[in-house]
């Protein structure tokens, strides 16, 4: 919050690489307008000189990308997703891009699609759609527990990390898309610091579950960092058996 400018260029980086990152541009003006979780009450000419010079250089990068998009497709809307296998891909040509039709497989590929184990080499099989979050990061499950009411600004931001994890998961789990080819659900990366967020908010005691959780999260990772693309008897293209 004392930082626009510099919130803002990162801000602008970040939905010129993921564009459904754009739609959390209310975190700052919130670390603003709610000091300590309580509406402000004083300091308005500061507050509002913040979130303009915050807003300065995404509004910047977000016209010239429009005028991108208008000068390669004709449309400032069109990112070029549309056109992904030079437009030959039936379910976009069906349902478009984001369809009620893809929840279940993308809710899937987020939450419980595990590897196949089987009792020959390699013994263990991967889907090239990805694994469940709870399986790649373990300590989230610590997320179910809710969280203790203590303090009225861990709640405030809770609250917010929530919704800002939500906006940015809906689109995803309405996307044409599982994330394909990836070892976990790619797509959670967007989210991901609000979820470390929400974890420290949570200030969960670092019990000796707690920490094993993120050592095998550590171990599940480092698996797919060795063998990812360089292993692909450990891959397949199956995504749920018959």
């Amino acid at each position: 919050g004392k930082r626009p400018l510099w919130a803002g260029l990162f801000l602008a980086l970040a939905f010129s690489t993921r564009a459904p990152l754009l739609f959390i541009s209310f975190l700052f003006p919130a670390f603003v307008l709610f000091p300590g979780g309580k509406f402000r009450r004083s300091g308005w000419p500061e507050a509002i000189k913040k979130i303009a010079l915050f807003c300065l250089i995404p509004l910047i990068v977000g016209i010239s990308l429009l005028c991108f998009n208008y000068a390669r497709f004709g449309q400032i809307q069109e990112f070029g997703h549309t056109y992904l296998a030079n437009g030959e891909l039936t379910r976009i040509r069906d349902y478009g891009l984001f369809n009620y039709h893809f929840l279940g497989r993308n809710l899937a590929a987020a939450f419980t699609l595990v590897p196949r184990l089987q009792p020959y080499e390699p013994y263990v099989l991967i889907s090239k759609h990805g694994m469940s979050l709870l399986l790649t990061t373990p300590v989230f499950w610590y997320l179910f527990k809710g969280l203790p009411k203590k303090y009225r600004e861990d709640v405030f931001w809770h609250r917010l990390c929530w919704a800002c994890v939500l906006i940015l998961a809906i689109p995803h789990l309405l996307y044409q898309n599982t994330g394909w080819e990836q070892f976990g659900y790619r797509f959670s990366l967007d989210y991901t610091p609000f979820l470390v967020a929400l974890l420290a908010l949570g200030r969960y005691p670092q019990t000796r579950v707690f920490r094993i959780l993120i050592v095998v999260g550590i171990i599940v990772n480092l698996f797919g960092g060795i063998t990812f693309q360089r292993f692909p008897e450990f891959y397949t293209d199956w995504f749920f058996d018959p």
